[in-house]
């Protein structure tokens, strides 16, 4: 078994604490819970059965629950776990057919957005995501990496939507 992830994000005032952890091979899947003083807010599964059935290695395995866990800390910093505040007025303030809250209602999710699974909500973000422009980088070459030694890689920096070069980017690796 590997170990896990562990991350505090403060949002809107709250500490939410993300928590992700491979079950092991016998137990194939990874599970990431939020938490908000001690209260689960949303848990995500991801089962990976059917790749450990024809071999899967750690490295694998780190890299599915480090892209699971990001995914997690990118709802809670997008709003998507904020809970109503009881204080705002009911939903009757929404625009009618609108899924964008009024001013006065800014804090609250929409009852659709409310009953979204989290596997929805993550697919939402993803997609929203894709939409925007960012940046982009492609390795040139293949490194291998030594602990104590340096290592040359060449790098491209592209805009994703453009793919236009991004000439003189600064990358730094750590």
């Amino acid at each position: 078994m590997i170990t896990g992830f562990n991350t505090d994000v403060d949002h809107n005032d709250k500490v939410y604490h993300v928590q992700t952890e491979d079950k092991g091979i016998l137990n194939p899947y990874i599970e990431s819970l939020v938490y908000v003083g001690g209260e689960i807010l949303a848990s995500k599964k991801t089962s990976y059965a059917e790749q450990a059935e024809t071999g899967v290695d750690e490295k694998w395995i780190s890299g599915l629950m480090e892209q699971q866990h990001r995914t997690m800390i990118a709802a809670v910093v997008r709003g998507r776990l904020d809970r109503p505040d009881p204080n705002l007025a009911d939903d009757s303030t929404l625009a009618a057919g609108s899924r964008t809250p009024s001013s006065a209602s800014a804090a609250r999710l929409s009852l659709d957005e409310q009953e979204k699974t989290l596997d929805q909500v993550i697919i939402d973000y993803l997609a929203s995501e894709a939409e925007k422009e960012h940046l982009e980088l492609s390795f040139l070459n293949q490194a291998d990496f030594v602990a104590g030694q340096s290592a040359e890689l060449r790098v491209m920096a592209r805009k994703s939507l453009s793919q236009q070069a991004i000439n003189g980017a600064v990358v730094e690796l750590k």
